[in-house]
């Protein structure tokens, strides 16, 4: 690898190869952005090109009863949210596309959540083992 090649050049290199992975699995990808302030989190279609359903610590209805915008119960809630409405979308498995970000603890929680609400135990260790091989 050369160095004259930036660090975000080769982050966003592996985030197109981990977004092919997931194309080709054929499932809805679940990304996840925080910022100090707030969390988003949205579905897209396994094409990437329709969201099928989004939530953000912007919306009134994740934000009422939290203490901060940025923290882990809002992450708990944001991912709570989220798995409500694809379960409305007829969304049954999911990709986490982390976009080869650090792995910032609200998000993992809010991941924790979704995974917790969606799937079983069984189908979390299978979607495990697909995003751990790209």
């Amino acid at each position: 690898m050369s160095a004259s090649i930036s660090k975000k050049s080769r982050r966003l290199r592996r985030a197109l190869k981990t977004r092919a992975h997931i194309r080709d699995l054929g499932v809805a990808r679940l990304s996840v952005h925080r910022t100090p302030r707030h969390i988003y989190a949205q579905l897209t279609d396994a094409k990437g090109g329709q969201v099928l359903a989004a939530a953000s610590t912007l919306q009134e209805s994740v934000r009422e009863g939290l203490k901060g915008t940025g923290n882990v119960d809002a992450a708990k809630a944001v991912g709570r949210i989220i798995a409500e409405r694809a379960k409305a979308a007829g969304i049954t498995r999911v990709a986490f596309d982390r976009s080869r970000m650090p792995r910032a603890k609200p998000v993992w929680s809010s991941k924790e959540t979704i995974w917790r609400d969606r799937t079983d135990r069984r189908e979390r260790s299978r979607a495990m083992s697909c995003s751990r091989s790209s």
